[in-house]
């Protein structure tokens, strides 16, 4: 039996309710000679045009696929298969198939290798055409024309990814020309994503994929193969699903082809119209490493359950597990409410639905991080149970960015008072990134080590696996992480000889930042007060005092002022409205005062904020100061004595719960 051909057909924002988009898909099927099966109820692997592709062409969840997006759209071939999973293209190329890809990405060869678009068949005339952003999007159906006479007469496996549908009747032309028709091919037609309808109406200034409702996550999706009759397929099904079906239906054994993947074949579903097995499928729109704007939506055929990571919606790059202070933390809605009109996430009487999809949540978290970490998991980084319970406990709080430049400037104070000259950074990732971007200590790193590494250099330093840098010279191991930086010393104590130190960044500088704050500043306290303002630039202050606070310096910041002497804690908690700061500045004659604010600070301060006590004409004992130092292990605090006053600076620093 000949072997069948197969066309692979990606949609750029094709949802499967958006009329618009499926009357120029519908006109040209007509157009075609294909007869296909619309499968009506099919959600997207993912509400992102790269991550989806990885999870149709593997048929695993796209969280399963990669730890990171790396920056520019570089993506090196060898991370793809480092995960362990088969793509149909590279299945199809074992099997003596031609494998071409056409895609509309202009970088799609690097951020995309999998798709197999070596951009063949590009002439130097095929420029931009005005008013597309993608690259030759226009000329999809002449670059095929291009590479015809080139092809060789193995069976043929096309894969197309195109902005719009209606250049689709030209290119089945050019096909049939070659060979292909419906007789002898499989055809896949699908939607990558689609498009929220509250895009512009919620959030403007967020990207699509932060709104994934039902718009958003279902989409067009059309299958046809040799004898197929037109039909509707009302199902649920997922778009992991398409890979293993069209292999299915092409006679390949799915064993073989794809023995890891997710999505189940639709082969004899389709064929005798039977329904799929009840399932929840999971949708990222960010890599398991990747935290900023991460949003994670779970779907059965019934309900949609969403939880967002990020709490911060100006979208800064570090962020609370804190549900009483993340609006919409979680969302609960039935399919059919496509305009999202009621969440049922605190109905008693979906309790039961609500358990088991933040059950699945935190299986599959834990599965994606296992995959990539290994069983030695962090346990900081998981979504536990107690993160849901009504105490809305803080799970992990990370610093500002404002800290983490901070912690940066001591850590170079620190390594030249130590006469350290070079360093190697242990984590090739986004605080890597980060920290390099401060351009503080670049000069002094040798290399990068990482356990896993993707790229070969961050900012021109060269990045080497760890355990392949015994020639690298350098005198200390500076830990680059917040998450991780527990485990990551763990690891490095086993394979870094002992005459080279280990500087873990927070656990050593963040815990004694009051101790830090106070050694490099006069012990007056406006003195004090100026060090921490250049140092930490806040954008949040809290003057809490007698009205007789006297630094210009704070004048200068959008600052919220309180009286502290005739307001309770609890009248000013509201009055704030649960806003944290950056900066808290105490300064009061009343001990007791300042102890009553004190036990109730962390719910005022930012994760890793800082707070500045004068409290005058008090000259504390050393007792009383040692019992306020242990009276949180989360509030770090250091303190001088200046005449009749004492100066306290506390650090609020949470590495765990």
């Amino acid at each position: 039996m000949p072997k069948l051909n197969l066309i692979w057909v990606q949609l750029e924002a094709y949802g499967a309710l958006n009329q618009e988009k499926n009357a120029v898909l519908n006109e040209a099927l007509r157009q075609s000679d294909f007869s296909t099966i619309n499968l009506t109820q099919t959600v997207c692997a993912a509400p992102s045009t790269v991550m989806t592709t990885m999870g149709l062409l593997t048929g695993v969840s796209p969280v399963m696929l990669a730890k990171d997006h790396i920056p520019k759209r570089f993506q090196v071939p060898d991370d793809w298969q480092a995960s362990g999973f088969q793509t149909i293209t590279n299945f199809l190329e074992e099997k003596n198939y031609e494998v071409i890809g056409i895609n509309a990405v202009y970088d799609c060869p690097k951020c995309l290798p999998m798709f197999k678009d070596t951009h063949a068949g590009v002439t130097s005339y095929m420029g931009k055409k005005e008013g597309y952003n993608f690259w030759e999007a226009w000329c999809i159906p002449q670059r095929l024309r291009n590479i015809k006479e080139s092809l060789s007469d193995k069976p043929k496996a096309f894969f197309f990814h195109l902005i719009d549908a209606d250049i689709l009747p030209e290119l089945l032309n050019e096909l049939a020309t070659i060979g292909l028709d419906k007789s002898n091919t499989v055809m896949v037609l699908v939607g990558d994503h689609g498009w929220p309808i509250k895009f512009f109406k919620k959030e403007p200034a967020l990207f699509h994929d932060l709104h994934q409702e039902e718009n958003n996550i279902r989409v067009a999706c059309h299958i046809s193969f040799p004898g197929c009759k037109a039909a509707e397929y009302s199902q649920f099904t997922s778009a992991l699903d398409l890979a293993p079906t069209a292999l299915d239906l092409m006679g390949f054994d799915l064993e073989e082809a794809l023995p890891k993947a997710e999505g189940l074949s639709l082969k004899d579903s389709l064929e005798s119209n039977l329904p799929t097995p009840e399932r929840i499928l999971r949708l990222d729109n960010r890599y398991i490493a990747q935290r900023k704007n991460k949003v994670v939506t779970l779907v059965n055929s019934k309900f949609r359950y969403c939880f967002r990571y990020e709490t911060d919606w100006a979208q800064q790059p570090y962020y609370k597990y804190e549900l009483s202070e993340i609006p919409e933390a979680e969302e609960l809605y039935f399919r059919t409410d496509l305009d999202e009109k009621d969440n049922l996430i605190d109905n008693p009487e979906y309790k039961k639905e609500i358990q088991i999809f933040r059950d699945n949540l935190s299986m599959t978290e834990t599965k994606a991080l296992k995959h990539f970490y290994g069983d030695n998991l962090f346990d900081h980084y998981l979504l536990r149970e107690k993160i849901f319970k009504e105490s809305q406990e803080v799970q992990r709080i990370h610093s500002s960015a404002r800290i983490q430049k901070a912690l940066i400037q001591i850590l170079q104070r620190y390594l030249a008072e130590s006469n350290i000259s070079k360093i190697a950074l242990y984590g090739a990732g986004n605080h890597t990134r980060s920290i390099l971007s401060l351009d503080i200590i670049n000069d002094l790193v040798s290399c990068i080590l990482d356990d896993n590494p993707l790229v070969e250099e961050i900012e021109k330093i060269p990045v080497v696996k760890s355990g392949l840098h015994t020639n690298i010279d350098f005198k200390a191991l500076v830990l680059s992480s917040d998450y991780f930086e527990f485990q990551l010393k763990e690891k490095a104590e086993g394979w870094l000889p002992k005459s080279k130190e280990i500087i873990p960044i927070y656990q050593k500088f963040g815990v004694q930042l009051p101790s830090y704050i106070l050694n490099y500043s006069s012990p007056k306290f406006e003195e004090i007060i100026k060090y921490s303002l250049d140092t930490l630039n806040p954008e949040t202050v809290l003057l809490l005092g007698d009205g007789k606070q006297s630094v210009a310096e704070l004048e200068q910041i959008d600052t919220t002022k309180i009286n502290s002497s005739n307001i309770s804690f609890k009248k000013a908690q509201k009055h704030l409205l649960r806003k944290r700061f950056e900066l808290i500045v105490f300064n009061h004659q009343s001990l007791v005062t300042f102890l009553g604010w004190l036990s109730q600070i962390d719910q005022l301060l930012e994760p890793s904020g800082v707070l500045i006590a004068n409290v005058q004409k008090s000259n504390i004992s050393d007792e009383i100061l040692k019992d306020i130092s242990e009276m949180t292990d989360d509030l770090k605090i250091n303190f001088v004595k200046n005449g009749q006053s004492s100066v306290i600076v506390a650090c609020l620093w949470r590495f765990n719960s």
